[in-house]
């Protein structure tokens, strides 16, 4: 047991050695989705704005190179899903929803909770902004995916923010 523990020890160490770069787009190292979680964390662990800053214009320069590769869709559609938690749904609007609807531009057909996810979390932002149409158009997307798949764990999520909308139009 001992000697299998210490060839899988070697070999773990030889293919991280091995490894140029997390970050290495054009050797196809593949390794894009752990490069956006390992920006992510240290963005939640930086020490300044400019430090925050200068973390999210490598995100987005990590995400265009991955956007426009030869990547498969579900890495792209993972690291924009990991990505987007940099950016405030307020201040940031325009790349913050950028990046959720490339969340959704990749994902494959097969990947429902994603598809849902994005829909949800755009109508969710055009609720904040205020611009109910556009906020009920991605959110009836999400409910047709919800219903269409029986989506259990997000039963009546759509519902909710619906409620919302027709509150704040006082529309009740």
């Amino acid at each position: 047991m001992r000697k299998v523990s210490t060839i899988v020890f070697i070999l773990s160490c030889f293919f991280a050695l091995a490894q140029q770069s997390p970050f290495d787009i054009e050797g196809n190292e593949g390794h894009w989705v752990d490069s956006v979680n390992s920006l992510v964390t240290d963005f939640r662990y930086a020490q300044s704005a400019e430090e925050q800053l200068e973390i999210r214009a490598e995100v987005l320069g990590l995400l265009e190179a991955i956007n426009t590769s030869s990547a498969d869709s579900i890495s792209k559609s993972m690291a924009s899903y990991r990505a987007y938690r940099i950016w405030d749904k307020r201040a940031d609007f325009e790349i913050y929803t950028g990046i959720l609807k490339d969340v959704e531009r990749w994902a494959p057909r097969d990947s429902v909770k994603l598809r849902f996810f994005s829909n949800y979390q755009i109508g969710n932002t055009f609720i904040f902004k205020e611009s109910f149409d556009s906020a009920s158009y991605y959110l009836h997307e999400a409910f047709k995916i919800d219903i269409e798949h029986e989506l259990g764990p997000y039963e009546g999520a759509v519902q909710d923010r619906a409620a919302l909308i027709l509150y704040k139009l006082e529309d009740y």
